[in-house]
């Protein structure tokens, strides 16, 4: 009567004996030797596979886009902030050419700025570009009366958005940031 309501007690040590049996099966040397070739075969797909990333990686722009510097340019001593100006720079000229006139008269916007940003970094004191500009001389910048006209351009769009610009006029004025970005020796 008692062996029908107390449960009959299990072997506690049989559970462990069958994972000791199990793990002497992995590590033995029968096993091992057959799965040696397939470990050499996973090792090199796997080492072809970090290849293959370093590869793509370096083909891509991703690295590029998520760090926000060119690491091809890693051997060069120019400065990272140049890079990034010049890069910005490239950017506003290629939407500037291909763009219609509002993004024309952004991209002229978006000089102006990067131009008052640089006069900051340079040291020129003033509370406004304005300011700057008195500040500068023709040493500072050899086509200063042209750089003055742009800026006056630029300003004009910024008050007035139904700006009427010409074509050659908005060349004209990225042409002279250029020019005057490399006379500053930005890039």
């Amino acid at each position: 009567m008692w062996s029908e309501i107390v449960p009959k007690t299990t072997n506690l040590g049989q559970p462990i004996q069958k994972a000791k049996e199990i793990f002497q099966f992995l590590v033995s040397p029968q096993l091992q030797e057959q799965l040696f070739v397939l470990k050499i075969i996973c090792i090199t797909i796997s080492v072809l596979f970090f290849l293959a990333i370093l590869y793509l990686l370096a083909r891509s722009s991703y690295l590029n886009e998520v760090m926000g510097e060119d690491f091809g340019d890693f051997s060069s001593f120019r400065d990272f902030s140049q890079r990034r100006i010049a890069r910005k720079w490239e950017k506003i000229k290629k939407r500037f050419k291909k763009g219609t006139p509002a993004q024309q008269k952004l991209s002229l916007l978006e000089g102006l700025e990067m131009f008052d940003n640089i006069l900051k970094r340079a040291g020129f004191a003033g509370e406004s570009l304005t300011e700057r500009l008195e500040k500068l001389t023709e040493d500072d910048i050899s086509n200063l009366s042209s750089v003055k006209e742009a800026v006056q351009v630029c300003q004009d769009i910024a008050r007035d958005p139904d700006y009427l610009l010409s074509k050659e006029k908005a060349e004209e004025v990225i042409d002279t940031f250029e020019k005057v970005f490399k006379d500053l020796e930005i890039f």
